[in-house]
């Protein structure tokens, strides 16, 4: 599942949930596009029950630099309310589950 946030939603839906992943994205940025294509083709195939937050990068571009995300896109799974596991730019489907642990 994808879900679109801002920051004011960000602790209540990221740190206060269990083990989401957000992903920073820029709106009219390619690699961006292909990213949520395959996050969107692992959701479809059942592959993962993981919660995905996408957050646009540019209007909350206080929270990207706090997570280092000011190139979009960028991938972080949250465990136990930290910032954990990351991918940066765009990676093909097999990376993208690696991430993901599946």
């Amino acid at each position: 599942m994808i879900e679109v946030i801002t920051a004011a939603d960000f602790d209540a839906k990221v740190l206060g949930s269990a083990d989401p992943c957000i992903a920073f994205f820029a709106g009219d940025n390619d690699p961006s596009a292909n990213i949520e294509k395959v996050l969107n083709e692992i959701f479809d195939e059942g592959e993962t029950k993981e919660v995905v937050y996408k957050i646009d990068a540019a209007a909350e571009a206080d929270l990207a630099a706090k997570y280092n995300a000011k190139n979009p896109p960028v991938l972080i799974c949250f465990e136990n309310g930290e910032a954990g596991r990351n991918m940066i730019g765009y990676r093909p489907k097999p990376r993208v589950k690696q991430l993901f642990a599946i």
